[in-house]
């Protein structure tokens, strides 16, 4: 379910799954950051508050060479990146006054 409330069939879903395991598979030789990298989009992917990731994915705006080459934080909802964003403003300011 995207952030619309728009529904995906489950043949989209499959086929997505499917191409996202292909390209992991091109990219990461290395089982272990195989494993990390797959993780790291299953929990992106389920995230509830992540349906404009996934909206993206399903428009093809953003493409699955794409997806299994973005960060962490690139994968994150709006929330955590706001968050982030945030606590390093915070930090930099901390720096600054530290360091001045």
């Amino acid at each position: 379910k995207t952030d619309e409330g728009k529904m995906i069939g489950s043949e989209s879903i499959e086929n997505i799954a499917m191409s996202i395991a292909l390209t992991l598979e091109k990219m990461f030789k290395d089982k272990d950051k195989y494993k990390e990298k797959y993780v790291s989009l299953v929990l992106h992917l389920a995230d509830k508050k992540n349906g404009t990731l996934r909206e993206k994915i399903f428009n093809n705006v953003i493409t699955i060479e794409k997806l299994c080459s973005m960060s962490t934080l690139e994968l994150a909802n709006n929330e955590l990146k706001a968050l982030k964003e945030q606590q390093t403003k915070k930090a930099y300011k901390s720096r600054v006054i530290n360091e001045g």
